[in-house]
């Protein structure tokens, strides 16, 4: 039977239901990946904190089996190339266990420490866990003189959330301060009672999250429908803090949801 089956497959009593297994077998932490595996960005509402993740098989040592399982990359955004078929993999075991099968992840095991390398029982506080760079944007002239347009351009689209019951709904029970540097100046959001209130960055003291945009016009993009989230993958923004993707992904639907209702509104 597989190594992380509680019940034989095959066995059965004579009632037709499983038997269990008594005897548990550890299994060596260290494998390798069966195949590459795909990377979920979009993720649906139960996975949706994990995001970016990969999802493949691992083989165990010498098993027969493969283990399905999520990978992901202490250096930063996942990216494909990163895992692939054959790439050695180590099991890492998340703080906080809840039963499901969140609770355990791979990482390459060329990240990992020399010395975590060969230990049971890895948990992930104990990996260093990077970032994306967060560089200063470089100030242009050109950029800073049409700044105040790319600026009422967001104010005008965040002030349609209110109109819109899809929008606010997307914004639910969800609260951030958020600051974002662009080459042509910086500026605030704040996230709260399903809104998002424009600020001066100054009114931000201890900033939730942190974006840098090089090029403002990039924004204008998102207020037009195009994903943060493909810009971040793209290198075009960097994010302070990549277990806030949630954050990204409501922000992305805000564009549709605001279509949607104007349609509708329309129509009667």
């Amino acid at each position: 039977c597989p190594p992380y089956m509680t019940r034989c497959p095959v066995c059965q009593k004579d009632d037709k239901s499983l038997v269990d297994l008594e005897l548990g077998i550890e299994m060596p932490q260290v494998g390798y990946m069966l195949g590459t595996p795909p990377i979920t960005v979009f993720a649906n509402a139960r996975f949706a904190r994990y995001a970016p993740f990969g999802r493949g098989r691992v083989i165990l040592g010498d098993s027969q089996s493969a283990l399905p399982i999520q990978v992901f990359t202490t250096t930063g955004f996942l990216k494909p190339g990163i895992f692939k078929r054959g790439t050695q993999v180590k099991i890492v075991f998340r703080k906080n266990r809840m039963g499901f099968s969140t609770d355990y992840f791979a990482v390459p095991l060329e990240e990992v420490p020399e010395k975590l390398r060969s230990k049971k029982g890895l948990e992930e506080t104990e990996l260093k866990w990077q970032s994306q760079k967060l560089a200063a944007p470089k100030v242009a002239a050109e950029t800073q003189k049409g700044f105040p347009k790319i600026l009422e351009a967001v104010r005008k689209f965040v002030g349609e959330i209110p109109r819109s019951p899809r929008a606010q709904r997307d914004l639910t029970n969800w609260d951030r301060k958020i600051l974002v540097k662009t080459g042509g100046g910086k500026f605030g959001m704040v996230l709260a009672k399903q809104k998002i209130k424009m600020v001066k960055d100054t009114e931000l003291k201890k900033p939730d999250l942190t974006l840098i945009v090089e090029d403002p016009a990039n924004l204008v993009k998102w207020t037009n429908g195009d994903s943060l989230v493909n810009m971040i993958r793209m290198g075009f923004i960097a994010i302070s803090n990549l277990q806030d993707m949630e954050t990204i992904f409501k922000f992305d639907r805000l564009h549709r949801s605001i279509r949607r209702d104007a349609e509708e509104k329309g129509k009667k």
